[in-house]
């Protein structure tokens, strides 16, 4: 599954939350054990081109796109996902969430499209899924801020949101694991 950049649809999105989102959902992808999610850069590399350029230059089964568009102080994400062998596109929903909470959909996302692409989870893989890292909003937020930073190769300043994340939620096991 290769999951493009989020395609935000208007101003006043937390984007730094929103990538962080996209992070998160590959991690779930990758850690359902059903489906492997394609690497960040390939996406992005990807971003702009048609079914068929994607088709003929990844080896992707799948694609996943998410819109992103913010009503007040809410989000609302649409996504479908396609099939790059048939064209078949599957519609996955759309949610609506405030938009500091945007990092919790990763999860049931994940479910989503791994039953869209009628890949097998057990009951346990599902609730595996269901279960990342913190009931910390905040914590969360700080972690994915974090990666961003990382990304960015600004590493003091990722270390330094990893350890505020832990020090919201001292068993926040990802955020341990990322500050290393």
């Amino acid at each position: 599954v290769l999951v493009k950049p989020f395609q935000f649809l208007n101003a006043g999105i937390d984007t730094i939350l929103v990538k962080g989102m996209e992070s998160e959902l590959r991690i779930s992808l990758a850690n359902s054990n059903a489906v492997i999610p394609i690497g960040q850069q390939t996406s992005y590399k990807v971003a702009e081109m048609s079914l068929g350029q994607i088709r003929e230059r990844s080896n992707a089964d799948y694609v996943l796109e998410t819109s992103v568009q913010r009503i007040d102080n809410q989000l609302v994400l649409k996504s479908s996902i396609t099939n790059l062998r048939t064209t078949e596109m599957g519609g996955l929903g759309a949610d609506t969430i405030d938009q500091e909470k945007v990092i919790f959909l990763a999860p049931d996302l994940a479910i989503r499209i791994v039953e869209k692409v009628q890949a097998k989870l057990s009951a346990e893989q599902k609730l595996e899924l269901k279960k990342s890292g913190t009931e910390n909003v905040e914590a969360r937020n700080l972690l994915e801020k974090s990666l961003h930073y990382y990304n960015l190769i600004q590493l003091d300043t990722a270390i330094q949101l990893a350890s505020q994340a832990i020090a919201l939620d001292s068993n926040y096991a990802e955020a341990y694991t990322f500050r290393g």
